[in-house]
Parts: C-alpha cells; structure tokens; sequence
C-alpha cells in the first residue's frame, strides 16, 4: 500500500538520527576522503605550483571623435563613411578577435616555436575583454552606438614563474605584430577601394554639371530661384497698390456723402484726394469764389437782419429765399467734380487687379523650373561632397600607412606574481574537510535510506494501515536468549527481585530495559481489556511478516505476564515448521497442536503441558506430526478445536504462535477462528516495502485485525518521536532500582537528557526550520523514493 503523508514530509530529527546510527560510515567514509584529499594538496603543493601573471593591451583609442557614440560633425560625414567603409570599421566582434588570437595561426605559431605544447598553452590563458560601454568605433559610432569593449586582459597561470614571464612576453609581442600587419592590410585594402571608386564619382560630377548648363539654356535663366523672387515681390507691390485704390474709393465715397449732406460748402473748407499710382489729386474747396462770396454776405446779412427785424419781416424773409437758392447750385458743382473722380479711380483699379492676376500666372509657372533646378543643384552637390570625401580619406589612409604605428599599446607590461595561487593549503584543508564531512554524511544518509527498514515505532505506525498498540524496546539479555529462567514468582512486587521480567530472565542487570519492557505488556492489557472490552477477547494469533522478528518471544513473554496477573493462559505453538515455544519454556517437544489436528482421538489434555512454578500458565506445543501445515490449518477439525476453547471456562486468554505472515497462509487460516490478531513488525530488521505488502495482502483476507506491535530486536538510539521510555525514566528516577551513591550522579543526566530534548523540539518548531523544510519536501521525497528503489 501506499505510504502515509507523514512519510512524505522531511524530519530533522529522523535525519539526525539516521547519520547518529550511522557514524561509523560517516567515520570510515570522512577518513578515506580526508586522507584523499589531503595527499591531493600536499602532491599539489610539492609538484603543481601555479603562478599567475597577466598583461593588459588597450585595443581602441579612447579619445577618438566617435567615441561615446556622439556621432560625426555636420560637414564630415561623407568623409568619415568613406573613411570608415574603406576600413571596415564595424563594432568590434570580441569573442571573435578572442578565439582568434587563442588560435594556431596565432598562438600556435608562439608554441611551435618555442617547443610548448598548443593545448596546454590554449587551457592556460584566458583572455578577458575589459571597459564594456566604454565608446566604440566605426559604423555603430555613426549610427549613435558603440561601446564595445577597449581593453584585452591575458592572464596566464604557469608553474614556472620565469617561463611564464617569457610566454608573457612572447604573446604580447605575437599579438602586437598581429594588429600591426592587420592594420597595414587593412589600409592597402581601403587605399585599393577607394581608388576603385574615383572615377565614378569624378565621372558622375561631370555628367551633373553638364545636366544643368543645359537646364539654364532650355529655360533662358541663370538662377530660377532669384527670378521666382522678383517675381513674387512684384506682385506683392500690385497688391499694395490696389489697397491704396481701394481706400482713394472709399474716401470719395464719404465725401459725395458729406456734399449731399451739406457738410462740405462752409467757408475755407479744402481737402485733397490723391491717387499715389497717377499722381492725381481731387480738392473738394470753394472752386466758385463769387458764388461762395455771395453766399457767405447773404448769410451775414441774414443774421444782421434777424437781430434787427422779426423773423416774418419782408428783410428776414428776402434774405433766406435768397441763400436757399444759392446753395443748390454750389452741391451740384461739386458732385460733378466727386464724380469724375470715381470714375477714374474705378479705371485705376481695373488695371491693377488686372496685372496682379498675371504676375500671379507668371510666379506659379516658375514653380515646376525651380523644382527641377533644386534636383539638379542637390545631386550636383552631393556628387562634389561625395569625390570630396573620398579624397579626403585616401589622404588620411596614406597618411596613417606613412606614419607606421601600431594600433594596438600596452597599458599593464606583462608580469608574473611571486606568490603561487595555487594550491592555497589553508583554504583547501577547510574545502577538503568540510567536504568530506558532507560527503561522508550523505554516504551514510543515502546507505540508511537503501537499507528501507524501520527504525522508530513512528515510522512504522505511519507507514501501515493498522493500529497503535505498543512498542516493544529492546532488552540486551534477549538478544541470544534460548530459554527462560522460571523460578517461583510471587505477586509481591516490593523490590526490583520482585519483578515478573527481572526474575523470568534470571537477570538483574539492564533493570530500566527489563521494566520498560514488562510496562510494554502492561499497557497491550489494558488496551485489550479495557479499549476493547466490547470485543469479548479470548484467543489472540500474533504473526508477523517474516522470520527473526521476536514474536515468539513476545507472545511466550505476554503468556507468562498475563499468567501472573492471576489470569489462565493456554499458550498454542502454531508454528509447525519452526517452532520454538516449546525451547523458550523448557518443554520436550512431543504430541502437539499438529497432532491434536492430525489425530482426531486426541484430546486437549493429551497434548497440554503445565509450566512449572506457572500456575495459570499452559502450553500446547507445535507437536511432530509430518502431515503439510497448510492441509491441517484447512480441515474443518480447526475449527471445531476452536469453538472448544472458545466455549471453555478453563482459560481467560488463548494466545497462538503462528508462521510468518508473508511465508504461509497459516496465520490466516487460524485467524478465521480466533477473536483477533496482533501484527508484529520488527525495527531494523524487516523492509518497509515486504512489511507494508505483507499486512495488505494479510488484512484483505482477515479485517478483524486488532493492531501491530513494533519491536526492536537490535539495539536503538533515543529517538524523539518515540514515547516508550516513560515508564523506564519514571522507575529510573525511583531510589528503588538504584544504589544511594549513583542518585545524584543519575538525576543531573535525567536532567541534562530532558533539557536537550526540550532544546530539540524548540528548534525543530521554530518557522524558520518549519519554512525550510516544507521548502525542501518535494525534492527529499523523491530522492528518497528513487533511492530506496
């Protein structure tokens, strides 16, 4: 079956214990390694010495006029692409120039020469760019880029420090020769294509210049821009010119209005309309001199008249008749002089309306000329400052081939340190150590893991689908037991002689493992007497999943307990292929359970024996029939047997002994007719997998199934998770099981015990471990599952 969650979760404390059962693995495997290790650095140390050195080579100008990738001046960038394209000066490929200075036709050259081998030499230098968006060059610069790296860094580690210095300085001058037939290459190549390109441009310039003296003669002008100019002020002039028409109207307008009104004929009035494009001029004055005289002294006389006469008078009256016939005649010659005026302003207009238009016509024609001689001019221009630049850049390619520099320089002269880097003795006896401890722990982990046994009753209980019900410890006196030492046993139980176990194995050494497991019996009574006392508990089959897990011992053990708890037990050896109830109690073997099966004359009482000095105690052995086990478990003669014992009042409990549940199918068979079982696993002994597939297939048959029973059958380590040890450290505490001078010396180790346990689980509870290991579950699971299979 599958295992529980709580298999799938990491402990530290099972890990912990998992290495403490495990330190002489950790031991021998940290030893070996150490050892390894050590002799490693001392051979290291002695034959392998390593110094490095280093020389650094600036590879691009840092002052250059493209750095930082600011882009050309206005004016120079046709010199500059030609300049640029002839050099073929795009961003730098360092990883490329790399593994091209690290290659034969480089590096190689400096071995064969100096009679090293090429592949060691490519392993022991390494080559760095340094000054990452420090400015770059070329293209990227033009396009507002650049900032590849400027500076190579050549470490080399050598185990001689004076030939290092002399490969140092052998490369150093390999690669300083290699920029310099680079560059020269290079320029040889630009100078070649730029005078390749030449006569094009020369070429293309004379054919632009030849396009517009044809365009100047087809079009009979030399510059069509200039024309289009005068043009367009022309017409302006016109436009101001029929502005001022326009107003010279308006103003006649208002004055013919002023006449008609009346407003114009007082005395001195004069005002002149003048045209600016005629000269002309209108004057609107007193042009009737007499007439206007006349006027004014008949008004004069007028008002003379009306200071002196009534307003009815014959004087007053000739008077007035007299003005209202003068002035009608004064309008009308004015109106005459207003109108000849419009008319010649109305013509004026026309006319200038009329040459506005046609200036206007002449200025868009133009526009289609201009366009085409802007075409020209620029094409024109562009050829010039094409041929400009690229003579302008053949001179700068001679003049950087006549100077002969290298574009490469040493900013760090090649050296070599006085101190080797490696090994360093110090830090690696800490690697090795702290190494092979981890190392060492995880062999043992891993070997722990392979082993896929049980070692804590917690695991077993999470692991299988029964029930709880004891732990069994282990007891060094039982490891080689063959017998018990039965001796008279009273229920008196006053002194640590007194006990049930401390007599039964005629020992009284190991008093606190022989209490706590006495106290293991007492509790598996309780559980079945008062947990299950619904249950009407009588005949009890302990089996297990396969041989050597103490089961004969345990139930021969619960027999004798439950005999001197004042109860009748009929104890019944069901293993007829390996039994030993009948050594472990000092019984010959003779007629037994298989007989009783075999023989139906037999009776109950001819096959049970009486324990000695155990008055409640009776053993049927497993007896010495040949007939197969498995025909006696299935006849019907079991089953009869059975329902005698169980009808019988002469036993309060009958426990049997039965084969390994995984071996045979005997246990099953006599499970069918018995009140219940208890499954016994064993730690340390029995594998997880055997065990869990053993219950499974052995509960699928018999579900009536009250628990199991963990047991060690080999001695093991406290473990937190383990609660079996109440009832030994509650006796060990007891003046009773411990001499007077030992007291004090015990209760400072109870108490120091119990303050490590309590530091334990505080820091197995704290979040940070709880947030650790819920980090780190998945990954554990799954090496442990692919581990342990």
């Amino acid at each position: 079956m599958p295992e529980n969650s709580s298999e799938n979760t990491i402990s530290l404390s099972e890990i912990a214990f998992s290495l403490k059962r495990r330190w002489k693995i950790i031991f021998i495997s940290f030893s070996l390694l150490f050892t390894f290790n050590t002799i490693y650095i001392l051979y290291n140390w002695s034959f392998n010495r390593q110094y490095k050195g280093g020389v650094k080579i600036l590879i691009v100008d840092p002052f250059g006029e493209s750095s930082g990738g600011q882009g050309m001046p206005s004016g120079g960038l046709d010199n500059q692409f030609f300049e640029e394209l002839a050099r073929n000066n795009t961003a730098t490929n360092i990883p490329t120039l790399i593994e091209v200075l690290k290659s034969k036709s480089v590096l190689g050259k400096l071995s064969a020469s100096n009679d090293i081998f090429y592949g060691k030499l490519v392993r022991s230098i390494e080559i760095i760019a340094k000054g990452e968006n420090a400015g770059g060059g070329g293209l990227a610069a033009m396009r507002g880029g650049g900032g590849e790296a400027g500076i190579l860094q050549i470490s080399l580690n050598w185990h001689d420090r004076s030939e290092g210095k002399k490969i140092l300085d052998l490369f150093t001058d390999t690669i300083l020769n290699f920029s310099q037939k680079e560059k020269e290459l290079r320029l040889q190549k630009g100078i070649d294509f730029l005078n390749r390109q030449s006569p094009d441009l020369e070429k293309e310039v004379e054919n632009m210049q030849l396009k517009l003296a044809d365009f100047r003669r087809v079009h009979s002008m030399v510059d069509p821009l200039r024309t289009g100019e005068n043009i367009k002020k022309n017409e302006n002039k016109i436009r101001d010119e029929i502005l001022e028409i326009e107003k010279s109207r308006d103003r006649l307008l208002q004055a013919r209005s002023e006449i008609v009104a009346g407003n114009v004929s007082a005395l001195g009035y004069k005002e002149g309309i003048t045209d600016r494009g005629s000269g002309a001029q209108l004057t609107i004055s007193d042009v009737d001199q007499s007439l206007l005289k006349e006027m004014q002294k008949v008004e004069s006389l007028l008002a003379a008249a009306r200071s002196t006469y009534q307003p009815d008078s014959l004087m007053v009256r000739g008077l007035s008749k007299r003005l209202e016939n003068l002035r009608p005649l004064l309008i009308s010659n004015q109106l005459d002089a207003v109108d000849a005026a419009l008319a010649l302003n109305k013509g004026r207009l026309i006319n200038a309306e009329k040459r506005a238009e046609d200036t206007e016509k002449r200025f868009l024609s133009i526009q289609n000329i201009i366009k085409e001689y802007e075409s020209l001019q620029e094409r024109l221009n562009q050829a010039r400052s094409k041929l400009n630049g690229l003579v302008s850049a053949r001179e700068a390619f001679e003049l950087d081939s006549a100077q002969n520099s290298v574009p490469w320089r040493i900013i760090s002269p090649p050296g070599m340190s006085h101190i080797p880097f490696s090994p360093r003795p110090k830090r690696d006896f800490i690697v090795a150590f702290v190494f092979s401890l981890v190392s060492g722990a995880a062999i043992a982990y891993v070997f722990d893991l392979r082993q896929n046994v049980f070692y804590s009753s917690k695991s077993v209980f999470s692991s299988i689908k029964l029930a709880s019900i004891i732990h069994i410890p282990f007891v060094p006196v039982l490891n080689k037991l063959k017998s018990f030492s039965i001796s008279k046993i009273d229920n008196d139980q006053n002194g640590p002689s007194d006990r049930i176990m401390i007599n039964l194995f005629g020992s009284a050494k190991n008093v606190d493992s022989l209490i706590e497991y006495e106290n293991s019996f007492r509790k598996l009574y309780s559980i079945i007497k008062f947990v299950h006392y619904d249950k009407n508990i009588k005949s009890i089959v302990f089996t297990s999943s396969v041989a050597s897990e103490g089961k004969s011992l345990i139930v021969s053990s619960f027999a004798i307990f439950l005999s001197q708890l004042g109860r009748k037990v009929l104890l019944i050896d069901g293993d007829f292929r390996k039994p030993r109830l009948h050594r472990l109690l000092n019984i010959k073997l003779e007629n037994g359970f298989s007989n009783l099966l075999d023989d139906n004359s037999l009776q109950f009482k001819d096959v049970t024996n009486k324990i000695s000095n155990f008055d409640n105690l009776d053993l049927i052995p497993a007896g010495n029939s040949l007939t197969e086990p498995t025909l006696l478990f299935s006849s019907t003669r079991l089953k009869i047997l059975m329902d005698l014992l169980h009808d019988s009042t002469s036993y309060d409990f009958i426990l049997i002994d039965t084969p390994p549940a995984l071996i045979c199918s005997d246990a099953s068979m006599i499970t069918r007719y018995c009140s219940t079982s208890l499954y016994i696993v064993s730690l340390r002994n029995v594998k997880k997998n055997i065990a869990i597939k053993a219950i499974d297939d052995f509960t699928t048959v018999y579900d009536n199934c009250l628990g199991a029973i963990s047991n060690s059958t080999k001695f093991e380590l406290t473990s937190p998770d383990d609660y079996s040890k109440q009832y030994s450290s509650y006796y060990s505490r007891s003046s009773m099981f411990k001499s007077s001078n030992e007291e004090s010396g015990q209760e400072n180790l109870v108490s120091s015990a119990s303050s490590l346990k309590r530091l334990m689980r505080r820091a197995s509870n704290t979040s940070f471990v709880n947030k650790t290991i819920n980090s780190a579950t998945k990954m554990y699971v799954r090496f442990k599952n692919w581990v342990i299979t």
